[in-house]
């Protein structure tokens, strides 16, 4: 048993000293597409969407958005982010707007990537079992998330200046973070704060 815990440990670092590599390479390509003009309003438009949805659905403030990932999402290679709008009472509220967004592009990059990298890796480690892939996948999941927290800070402003936004009803203190589903986050923005 000691020696399997010992081979994941030693493929989990040298998966990430070669996929730092690659994904410092990649990132660059996946950076071009999000200065278009067209990939900016995919962004927008996923989070306007969310904001019409509120009003729809809810007459009272929404006190928080939030973008989260989801670890069965790269489980299961479909790299969805859940966008949520959130009533004052932040989890436990009953008030609350939940849709799937992939960042455009994500899927195809990531993937493209984990290819590369398992192939490398196949070649010091004979016989990667599933179970040694899945692994690997959620350590560059990490990087996966830290490419889309990116993208979230960089658009930040035009999501917030997208018409829907700007007419949603919204709590006094009303932020945005980024973070895993219903765990840990990070606040982005505060209205208090700007």
């Amino acid at each position: 048993m000691g020696n399997i815990f010992a081979r994941r440990e030693e493929l989990l670092k040298e998966a990430e000293e070669v996929y730092r590599e690659i994904f410092r390479e990649s990132i660059l390509c996946l950076e071009e597409s999000y200065h278009t003009e067209g990939y900016k309003k995919s962004v927008t438009e996923a989070f306007a969407k969310a904001a019409r949805m509120w009003k729809e659905n809810y007459e009272n403030e929404a006190a928080s958005l939030g973008i989260c990932s989801l670890y069965t999402s790269i489980l299961r290679r479909t790299y969805a982010y859940r966008i949520v709008l959130l009533g004052e009472e932040f989890w436990l509220a009953r008030d609350a707007v939940e849709l799937m967004w992939v960042p455009e592009g994500l899927p195809e990059f990531f993937e493209r990537d984990i290819s590369s990298l398992l192939k490398i890796l196949k070649g010091t480690f004979p016989r990667l079992c599933r179970d040694e892939e899945t692994a690997v996948r959620f350590m560059c999941g990490e990087y996966c998330h830290g490419a889309v927290y990116k993208l979230c800070t960089d658009f930040l402003e035009d999501i917030l200046k997208e018409e829907e936004f700007l007419q949603l009803s919204k709590t006094e203190d009303f932020f945005v973070f980024f973070g895993d589903y219903r765990g840990e986050g990070e606040i982005l923005y505060r209205v208090n704060e700007r």
